[in-house]
């Protein structure tokens, strides 16, 4: 089983780049945002984010479409999405032409367009969307671990409902159960470990803006 630890911490402002954000905690970019509806799987209140809570836009998707990077993947991607209703579109000389028929058709005009990165190489995903206000904060990615982490942290942490950790002594406990060193593992990988996690997570944190999000 993997383990993703990612320190995030809420902002006042995204990245001038940052468009089709993700809203709540089911999938967790660079950057993204809580509202108040979808805020959960957090061990403390909404408001203890209070200094970062403002009226926020909020991406709502109208459409999506996929575009097919090479006709040899074509079928590959159709049997991928075989459960979806997404129009499959292939990257070829008439794939503006097409875009723009089936955007008449839709009434996707009046939307904005959000291009995803390559998937596997095989495929994009292009978004339709608008966006609408909504109580809520921004958030943004300040560190990063890949497992390294023993028994101690899977007991305290990984849990059914809870997924987000915001507290001080979260962060604290979590750096005294950075893993120790391996047989096979240089004892320096292990330092550097240590070292890493603590500078990336306790000694950025901030409270009231940082909280420790684990995917697993």
């Amino acid at each position: 089983m993997g383990l993703d630890i990612t320190h995030y911490k809420a902002t006042l402002k995204l990245p001038e780049n940052s468009e089709l954000i993700n809203i709540g905690g089911q999938i967790r970019g660079i950057v993204g945002a809580e509202t108040r509806d979808s805020f959960s799987d957090f061990n403390v209140p909404f408001e203890h984010f209070k200094d970062y809570i403002q009226l926020i836009d909020c991406p709502i998707t109208i459409d999506t479409a996929i575009i097919v990077e090479d006709k040899n993947n074509f079928e590959y991607v159709t049997n991928h999405f075989s459960n979806s209703d997404y129009k499959l579109f292939l990257n070829n000389d008439d794939l503006n032409k097409n875009l723009n028929e089936y955007e008449d058709e839709k009434n996707l005009k009046e939307f904005r367009k959000h291009f995803g990165n390559s998937v596997l190489n095989k495929w994009k995903v292009l978004n339709y969307y608008k966006t609408e206000k909504s109580e809520g904060f921004y958030y943004q990615q300040v560190g990063y671990q890949r497992k390294g982490m023993n028994e101690k942290f899977w007991n305290r942490f990984c849990k059914d409902d809870i997924y987000d950790y915001a507290l001080k002594e979260d962060f604290e406990y979590a750096s005294k159960c950075v893993r120790k060193k391996q047989l096979f593992e240089p004892k320096t990988e292990f330092e550097l470990r240590k070292e890493s996690f603590k500078k990336q997570f306790l000694n950025n944190y901030e409270n009231g803006a940082s909280f420790m999000s684990l995917s697993y």
